[in-house]
């Protein structure tokens, strides 16, 4: 159940070895969430978070390996987490794929790499969880997506379509299970973390603490949809509004003027 602050006390996160996973979940302990069920493909790299979370008085870390993309154990990680005493308040997907399968030169495969991870895996494990979360009646899932969902651009249009159809799947998601249990839509911008460590930053840049605030804050307020920093909702407006050619031009121009390809989580 949540606090007296709206502040989840159990939650899982799903890509918890992620910069913004781990800034929400010291976020969340901070503001009094106490037990962390944490699920990462590499649970031994953990060590740091879970101490700091213990710092902050977490009274249960949890951690377990979590491979987005095999689906057929989603189900057994679902069971046994659900198996545990008290409900799940707040399941955070937060994992994803910039790039795809960097280390091949096949575009094809590539593209479907990243479609995978992206869409496809996220949809198998939250379309796990949500039987679950009606049975218990409440609860919230929060889904990582991305303002590149809003408009895609030409540099990025598989990362951008993946986004786009995750949005969208949670979006229609929301009204499904709507009131009982509540699904939140993060979109953030460019986030600084070891994944865009090799881009050039994008205008109004965030770290991954500023997006854990925007997520702790819409967590409080039972918002739909978070956009981070907030300002970022104003800018993909103006730019959805744009005629086609307009925007292509506009694009090229952005290309121009970096010298690698901006991402957004």
């Amino acid at each position: 159940m949540n606090n007296a602050f709206d502040i989840p006390q159990r939650v899982l996160i799903l890509g918890a070895g992620s910069d913004i996973a781990a800034a929400t979940a010291l976020a969340l302990a901070a503001n009094g969430t106490r037990e962390f069920v944490l699920a990462a493909r590499h649970p031994d790299a953990l060590d740091m978070l879970v101490e700091q979370l213990r710092e902050l008085h977490a009274t249960s870390v949890e951690r377990f390996h979590f491979d987005a993309n095999d689906h057929d154990r989603h189900q057994a990680l679902v069971d046994y987490v659900w198996s545990q005493p008290g409900h799940v308040d707040l399941a955070l997907v937060a994992f994803g794929s910039l790039t795809g399968e960097t280390d091949t030169d096949d575009s094809t495969r590539a593209a479907m790499s990243l479609v995978t991870t992206n869409y496809v895996s996220i949809v198998s494990i939250i379309e796990t969880m949500v039987p679950r979360f009606r049975a218990q009646g409440t609860g919230t899932i929060a889904v990582l997506s991305s303002v590149a969902a809003t408009r895609p651009r030409a540099d990025n249009y598989v990362y951008a379509s993946s986004k786009a159809g995750l949005d969208s799947y949670a979006r229609r998601l929301a009204d499904a299970v709507a009131p009982d249990v509540h699904v939140m839509v993060v979109r953030p911008g460019f986030v600084t973390t070891k994944m865009t460590a090799d881009e050039t930053p994008a205008p109004f840049s965030i770290a991954p603490e500023r997006v854990a605030t925007d997520i702790v804050e819409g967590l409080r307020q039972r918002s739909d949809i978070v956009w981070s920093p907030p300002i970022v909702r104003g800018v993909m407006g103006g730019l959805r509004l744009l005629p086609t050619p307009v925007h292509r031009r506009v694009t090229k121009l952005v290309i121009a003027s970096r010298t690698s390809q901006p991402e957004a989580i």
